[in-house]
């Protein structure tokens, strides 16, 4: 879908980078509580090998709770493991790169709201260029001299579409980016036609920090930094990875390395005794279990008086969800 040149009326996107992204940070931090430290976020605890600056655009990582990360679970569970890093869960949410990326990033251009996002890699990297159309009509060289260049940090989906994150310059506030593409049919779609809404509700710009964070990711602290006017989010991992179904691993792991030292001859027996420290939600009455399920795939909308988006939710698998959300 090429974009051809009428005449538009001024741009309504590109505000949400340059100009009215802090309208969107304070809609969300008003309503909310803020985390109880408003330490920024260590750049170097950014998931994956990204550079500064656009390492501080990404989700940070927890590291100062019960959680390990699903990388710790591999030495005793190499098959679980590798099941599950085939899954859709696991690639719900990935830093974008050539293994994640289905999407054509070759320089095609499609329109929205006035504005020409042309879509390209530079090496390894994924980068979009967003210029006024009217602006572009306007100048000699048919080029916006103000047009934005921003590269993209994240991906969500691998099965059906795939939706890509544009960063806010808020900390690490994700937005929307306007464009999916469809795997099957393997072209671009505008994301507002992509998911069912009531007609009448007011699509708004969405923000990955306060929504999808929710369910496509492991241990998902929103943390809105309200003296900061920034996001500081941070999560055990990207994607639905195994501790969102097995719950925080961290005294399992603790219990299974130091069980392990024991003679043989001890060994077994002091495990036999020991509790496993870990959820398994087959062994979880139906109600139970399927409320591991449930806890993403039955969400609701959350009050704000759970604290959520300070220090993650309370529910953890095995937890009565009723009584935990």
């Amino acid at each position: 879908m090429q974009a051809d040149k009428p005449n538009h009326h001024p741009s309504s996107l590109r505000w949400m980078v340059a100009l009215s992204i802090v309208a969107v940070v304070v809609l969300a931090i008003n309503f909310l509580d803020p985390p109880e430290t408003d330490r920024p976020a260590t750049s170097g605890k950014a998931l994956g090998q990204a550079q500064q600056p656009y390492a501080t655009t990404l989700p940070y990582r927890r590291d100062d709770d019960e959680y390990v990360g699903s990388a710790s679970c591999r030495e005793c569970h190499a098959d679980e493991h590798k099941s599950w890093h085939e899954s859709y869960h696991r690639s719900m949410t990935q830093l974008m790169s050539p293994e994640t990326v289905q999407a054509a990033f070759d320089g095609q251009s499609h329109e929205f709201q006035g504005e020409l996002f042309t879509m390209h890699r530079r090496g390894d990297e994924y980068w979009t260029s967003i210029e006024s159309i009217d602006e572009a009509n306007a100048s000699p060289d048919s080029r916006d001299s103000q047009a934005l260049h921003l590269r993209l940090g994240m991906v969500t989906g691998s099965h059906h579409m795939q939706v890509f994150w544009l960063p806010g310059m808020m900390g690490n506030l994700q937005i929307g980016f306007p464009f999916a593409w469809l795997v099957d049919d393997r072209r671009w779609a505008p994301r507002n036609s992509l998911f069912i809404r009531d007609p009448h509700t007011v699509i708004s710009k969405e923000n990955w920090n306060m929504n999808c964070i929710r369910c496509h990711t492991t241990g998902p602290q929103p943390r809105p930094n309200q003296a900061a006017q920034r996001f500081e989010s941070r999560v055990a991992d990207l994607g639905i990875s195994c501790e969102a179904c097995h719950g925080p691993a961290e005294r399992h792991v603790e219990r299974q390395q130091r069980l392990v030292r024991l003679p043989e001859s001890e060994r077994q027996a002091a495990l036999d005794a020991e509790p496993l420290a870990i959820v398994q939600p087959a062994d979880l009455d139906h109600v139970r279990s399927s409320q591991v399920c449930g806890s993403c795939h039955g969400m609701k909308w959350f009050d704000k008086s759970e604290e959520w988006t300070a220090h993650g939710f309370r529910y953890r698998p095995g937890d009565d969800l009723e009584q935990t959300t």
